[in-house]
C-alpha cells in the first residue's frame, strides 16, 4: 500500500487476480481500478504522482509497463489523518504485545523475547526489501505466485524517472534534388528548375528556402527557381530544423536552357511585284538562334518545286498554273530546338505577248585567262588554266537591238551541255553575272569588269540547268530602258584560288549551249 496526498494505491486480488487500485479520500468514492482490463496488473511503485505498473493485457504477447498520472491535490488533513489511524493501530498492537508477555511465564518470556528479536529483523528485512523491488511475481503458468526474479528486481533498479524522459527525438538531415528542369519557358524567357527537400528527423523538420520562384505552388518541400539569362546563376540554399537541431544543404543551378530558334520571315529577293507562273524565285528565311548555335533548314511547297531545300536561301520555280500555294519552311539549332513558318503565296498566270530567242553575237564572248590571253568567239570557261594556274571567266553577248522600247514578260537563261574540266570540286559555287562591254569583242581588260549577280548554283548542279528569276527580267529591261544593244552575261566561281596542278580545272558550256529566250509586250 503507497500513500499519496489524499489517495491510497495498493495491489489487491479481489477478483482473483492481482489488480491496482485507487482510493480518494476527498470525494469518498468508491475505490476504483486504474486499468480496466482483467489480466495481471502487479508491482505498483509511485514516484510523485504517477502510478507504475507492470500490465500483461494479452496472455500471448510480453508484460509491459503503464503509467497514470494523479491529480496534485495536496491534502495535508488527510494524512496527518492516516497517520494518526496508523499510529493508533501500531500503539494498540504494541499494548496487545505487552499484555501477552504478561501473561507468560518467565521462561516463556524469554523464548518469546528471543523469537521477538527474530521477529523484529525479519520485519526489518521486509521493510527494506519492499522499499526496493516487489514481494511476489505472477506465476504465468498456474496462475500463483512466486518468488520475484533477478532480472526483474534489475529492471526495477533501472527504471528512469518517467517524468524526465522525453519522445525519442532524431536530428534532422537534407539533401536537395533536382527533380525538373532545366526548361526554358517561352512565354517569359526564363529557364527553370524544380528542386526538392529529401528530408528525414523526428519530430519532422521544417524547412526554410532561399528562394521559391513558385510562391509555394509545388508544396512543403519543393521549390522552383528561374533563371532570367544565359549568365545567370543560382546557389539555393536549404536549412532543416526541429527540437533536435538542424542541418543546410545548397545546390548551385546554371543556364542549361536550348532557346527554340526565332523566325522573323520569310522574303523574296529582286521581286518588285506580283509573283508569277514558270519564273525561279530566290526565297530565304530570317532565323536567329538566341543561343548562337547553328541552324538547319528544310524547304517545302505544294506546287513547284525548291531547288535546294536545305539550303538559305534557296529558290523556287513556280508552277505553271496560278493560285494560292503555301511555302513552309522548318528551322533547327544544333540542340534540336525548332521552329516553323509558312507563308501563303499568290502567283499570278503570266500573259505572254511575243516569245524570242535572243541571236547570241558568238564573236563578242568567250573566255579571258587572268593577266595572260585573251579567247575571243569561242567556248566559256570558268576555272583555273594550264597558264600558271591563272583563273578564267567566260562571257556571251546577246542581240537585244529588235527589243528597243518592249516590256519584258518574262525571261530564262538556259546553259546546256556543260563539260567539265579536270577537277574543279574545291570550287563550291557558280555564279552568272549581268554585265557590259559593248557591241564589241572581249578584251583582257574586260576580266576586271563589274557585274549584277542574277543567280548562283553549287557548282555540283546537274550539267543543264536555267534560270528565270525576276532579277534575270529586270536586268535586261533595264539595258533595252538605257537603249543598248546588247545584253551580256559573265560566268565564273566563287574563288580566283586554284588546287596548283597547272592544268585545266573548271565548267566549259560552247555559246550555242546558251539559249535566252524572253517573252515581251512590243
Amino acid at each position: 500500500m503507497v500513500l499519496f496526498e489524499n489517495k491510497i494505491v495498493w495491489e489487491d486480488n479481489q477478483e482473483g487476480i492481482l489488480q491496482v487500485y485507487l482510493y480518494d479520500d476527498l470525494t469518498g468514492a468508491t475505490p476504483i481500478r486504474i486499468c480496466p482490463s482483467s489480466y495481471f496488473e502487479g508491482w505498483a511503485s509511485v514516484h510523485g504522482n504517477k502510478i507504475v505498473w507492470e500490465d500483461k493485457r494479452d496472455l500471448e504477447s510480453l508484460s509491459q509497463i503503464y503509467l497514470y498520472t494523479m491529480p496534485l491535490e495536496l491534502s495535508y488533513s488527510f494524512f496527518r489523518q492516516i497517520f494518526n489511524q496508523i499510529r493508533e493501530v501500531f500503539i494498540g498492537l504494541v499494548s496487545f504485545f505487552n499484555s501477552f508477555i504478561e501473561n507468560l511465564t518467565e521462561a516463556d518470556k524469554h523464548e518469546v523475547a528471543g523469537d521477538e528479536k527474530e521477529a523484529d529483523n525479519e520485519e526489518g528485512l521486509l521493510i527494506v526489501e519492499t522499499t526496493e523491488r516487489s514481494e511476489t511475481e505472477y506465476d504465468k503458468n498456474g496462475g500463483s505466485y512466486g518468488e520475484e526474479t533477478e532480472e526483474q528486481e534489475e529492471a526495477e533498479e533501472e527504471l528512469p524517472e518517467l517524468e524526465d524522459q522525453e519522445e525519442l527525438k532524431e536530428a534532422p538531415t537534407i539533401t536537395l534534388e533536382i527533380y525538373e528542369g532545366p526548361i526554358y519557358s517561352s512565354a517569359d524567357n526564363t529557364c527553370y528548375y524544380r528542386i526538392k527537400a529529401n528530408v528525414t528527423g523526428k519530430p519532422a523538420p521544417d524547412v526554410e528556402f532561399s528562394k521559391d520562384d513558385s510562391g509555394g505552388a509545388w508544396g512543403k518541400y519543393k521549390v522552383q527557381v528561374n533563371l532570367d539569362s544565359p549568365s545567370d546563376t543560382y546557389t539555393l540554399e536549404a536549412t532543416v530544423k526541429n527540437s533536435s537541431g538542424s542541418q543546410s544543404d545548397s545546390i548551385t543551378l546554371k543556364w542549361g536552357c536550348n532557346r527554340s530558334p526565332v523566325i522573323a520571315d520569310i522574303k523574296f529577293h529582286n521581286v518588285s511585284g506580283n509573283i508569277y507562273t514558270g519564273e525561279r524565285y530566290e526565297i530565304s528565311v530570317e532565323a536567329s538562334d538566341l543561343d548562337g548555335g547553328e541552324l538547319y533548314y528544310r524547304w517545302s511547297v505544294n506546287g513547284g518545286k525548291i531547288d535546294s531545300p536545305n539550303s538559305n536561301p534557296t529558290h523556287w520555280v513556280t508552277p505553271g498554273s496560278a493560285g494560292k500555294y503555301q511555302l513552309e519552311v522548318e528551322v533547327e539549332d544544333s540542340s534540336g530546338g525548332m521552329a516553323a513558318m509558312a507563308k501563303t503565296v499568290v502567283v499570278e498566270q503570266l500573259e505572254f505577248g511575243t516569245n524570242i530567242d535572243l541571236p547570241v553575237a558568238s564573236a563578242e564572248g568567250g573566255y579571258i585567262v587572268y593577266d595572260n590571253r585573251v579567247m575571243q568567239g569561242g567556248v566559256l570557261y570558268t576555272g583555273d588554266s594550264v597558264f600558271s594556274n591563272a583563273h578564267c571567266k567566260g562571257y556571251i553577248s546577246f542581240d537585244i537591238t529588235g527589243l528597243a522600247g518592249a516590256t519584258i514578260d518574262n525571261a530564262s537563261i538556259y546553259f546546256d551541255n556543260k563539260s567539265v574540266l579536270g577537277d574543279p570540286s574545291f570550287y563550291k559555287i557558280f555564279l552568272i553575272y549581268s554585265v557590259f562591254w559593248g557591241a564589241s569583242p572581249i578584251e583582257l581588260s574586260d576580266y576586271n569588269i563589274f557585274g549584277d549577280e542574277i543567280v548562283s548554283y553549287p557548282v555540283s548542279t546537274g550539267p543543264d540547268f536555267s534560270c528565270g528569276n525576276t532579277k534575270l527580267r529586270m536586268e535586261l529591261q533595264e539595258a533595252i530602258n538605257l537603249g543598248r544593244e546588247r545584253f551580256q552575261v559573265m560566268i565564273d566561281v566563287n574563288s580566283a584560288s586554284s588546287d596548283g596542278d597547272d592544268s585545266w580545272d573548271g565548267l566549259e558550256y560552247s555559246q550555242s549551249g546558251v539559249n535566252l529566250s524572253v517573252g515581251y509586250t512590243p
